[in-house]
């Protein structure tokens, strides 16, 4: 059978059964269209997974008192006996670690309310950071700036807040300068 006839009668079968061929054609867009969404799916959670991995770093040292994960109870109980690590720790890390490029802490594990005027907000997760620790965490401030190594040192009354206090308590228009007050609920 010569091409040319090979070709006009697969148009015919085509043209006979439409329905077949939509259907058919629909499915094979559809299952492309799938292959397609999840590779680009994957690399995207892939590259996202390694840039913060390697923001983060092999030369990053964390002191902590727990670990994030345990295995069994027996472990959280044992960790629970260790001291906790204290602001004079992070003083003598800082002061003594001469081939540190950035020391950091953070005080959380502390949820509280967030008040500005009738707005507020509960559950509230409030962390205590040094100076350095936006960096050190990859932070992405969209708006503002981070606070400074003055700020730091005299106890100045700044604060990062994420999108939902500035939604939700703060308003619309620009957070900086803008007054709020916090209280921390710590269980016993």
């Amino acid at each position: 059978m010569p091409l040319k006839e090979a070709f006009k009668l697969a148009l015919q079968s085509l043209w006979a059964n439409k329905l077949r061929s939509i259907l058919t054609l629909l499915g094979v867009i559809i299952g492309v269209a799938s292959v397609i969404m999840v590779v680009t799916l994957t690399n995207g959670a892939k590259q996202f997974v390694t840039s913060k991995v390697n923001t983060y770093g092999a030369a990053v040292i964390t002191i902590s008192r727990m670990p994030q994960t345990f295995i069994t109870i027996d472990e959280f109980i044992e960790y629970q006996k260790r001291k906790f690590v204290t602001y004079d720790d992070y003083r003598a890390v800082l002061s003594d670690c001469k081939s540190c490029v950035a020391v950091g802490a953070q005080r959380s594990n502390d949820t509280g309310k967030v008040v500005r005027g009738t707005q507020s907000t509960t559950d509230t997760q409030i962390r205590g950071w040094t100076w350095t620790m936006p960096s050190l965490s990859n932070l992405d401030i969209a708006v503002g700036r981070s606070f400074t190594d003055i700020e730091d040192t005299h106890s100045a009354h700044v604060a990062i807040v994420g999108s939902d206090i500035e939604d939700n308590v703060l308003g619309p228009g620009d957070p900086l300068g803008k007054r709020f007050t916090w209280t921390v609920c710590r269980s016993l």
